[in-house]
């Protein structure tokens, strides 16, 4: 994988020097290997939590669930490393640490392209290891360590975040275009919940937008083509997968479902711990609430979206629409959107949305387009 600062991506790269044309890319590839609509929703228990930590619970986006487990594993000596995302600067990185002292330094979200794949080398043999990621991060991982013994061996557990769409570098650059001489360490979500856009250097946070705005103006234009196929809204395939909790008035606090028996163990004993508090449990309609729109999005108008996609996309993306189609409707805005993304995913488009006066008139546009897709 290799940045592409053309398209703001991180893209695939064959080293012809190295290639045995066994075709293990293709194999473990997670969007070339969608499998189409599946229940998101099967788990063995949901709740809402948030880390009993002060330091990862202010650090974090969301109450810090992900960073208490992360602290329960290290410090219950069930993992010897973890597989996570940190930021330097302002670029997101994939990075392994090795002591529950680090979890706070990589706490929070990172809306911009990350390929967790390159540091799995690093992983030394015998390591017991967590996983955080994202969909595709964790369905790759899962097809992966099929054909990597070492891999299988090690995985202790893997921690799922909630989707919607990949984010483009790009969506980070023009946000930060005003900013002259950006310094510090870049946050998506500082302070207080939801939380700030901006840079952190000495302790001292210089703001650039809320949240809400930096997602309000970038959203839907910068994001790869590969998330128009998916519908893993919700981290089908992680032990444990954990969200926000929008729309339940819980503050700052997770959703957290655990998928497998392995995950519904570290849950309770990172509760029993003391490492994580349950405020209470929560239904499956809740944790539809919690992503509305992108359900809608992503997964009710899922067929909706693979007919328009179909006739101008790749043929085997056809095999994931069922024998008959015809209760599924041609919905032109998810054409357009896609075709935000062939457009803009490049330079020149880069340009254009970096210009306010243009971004107006295109918000306007995508604004019209998102409320007749969801």
């Amino acid at each position: 994988m290799a940045a592409n600062s053309m398209k703001g991506m991180i893209l695939p790269e064959v080293d012809i020097s190295k290639c045995t044309s066994c075709g293990l890319c293709v194999k473990v590839c997670p969007i070339l290997n969608i499998e189409g609509p599946k229940d998101q929703f099967e788990t063995l228990s949901t709740g809402i939590f948030y880390a009993t930590d002060s330091t990862l619970f202010e650090a974090s986006s969301s109450g810090g669930a992900v960073g208490a487990i992360l602290q329960y594993l290290f410090e219950n000596d069930k993992i010897d490393c973890a597989v996570v995302t940190g930021i330097t600067g302002i670029y997101a990185q994939p990075r392994i640490i090795r002591s529950s002292d680090e979890i706070s330094k990589i706490q929070g979200s990172k809306y911009q392209p990350v390929a967790l794949n390159t540091i799995l080398s690093e992983i030394e043999k015998g390591d017991r290891f967590a996983l955080v990621g994202l969909p595709c991060h964790i369905d790759g991982l899962k097809r992966l360590k099929r054909y990597n013994k070492q891999l299988r061996e090690g995985l202790v557990v893997t921690i799922g975040i909630y989707c919607t769409i990949g984010r483009s570098l790009f969506s980070t650059h023009v946000a930060l275009n005003h900013v002259n001489d950006p310094k510090g360490d870049l946050y998506y979500r500082y302070g207080v919940y939801p939380g700030n856009f901006g840079l952190v250097e000495n302790s001292n946070f210089v703001h650039v937008s809320s949240y809400q705005e930096y997602l309000g103006q970038y959203d839907y234009f910068f994001y790869p083509r590969g998330c128009h196929f998916c519908d893993n809204l919700y981290n089908v395939h992680a032990d444990i997968s954990i969200g926000d909790t929008w729309g339940l008035d819980c503050g700052k606090a997770a959703i957290v479902m655990a998928r497998t028996p392995l995950g519904e163990a570290t849950v309770v004993d990172a509760v029993a711990m003391g490492q994580l508090f349950k405020i209470r449990d929560a239904s499956r309609n809740e944790n539809l609430v919690t992503q509305e729109r992108s359900h809608l999005y992503k997964i009710s108008n899922y067929y909706s979206r693979i007919k328009t996609l179909s006739l101008f996309t790749d043929p085997e993306f056809k095999a994931l629409l069922p024998v008959s189609v015809n209760k599924t409707h041609f919905l032109t805005p998810y054409l357009f959107l896609y075709l935000f993304t062939v457009l803009f995913n490049r330079r020149s488009g880069y340009q254009i949305v970096s210009n306010k006066y243009f971004r107006k008139i295109l918000l306007k546009i995508r604004n019209k387009l998102l409320r007749y897709a969801v």
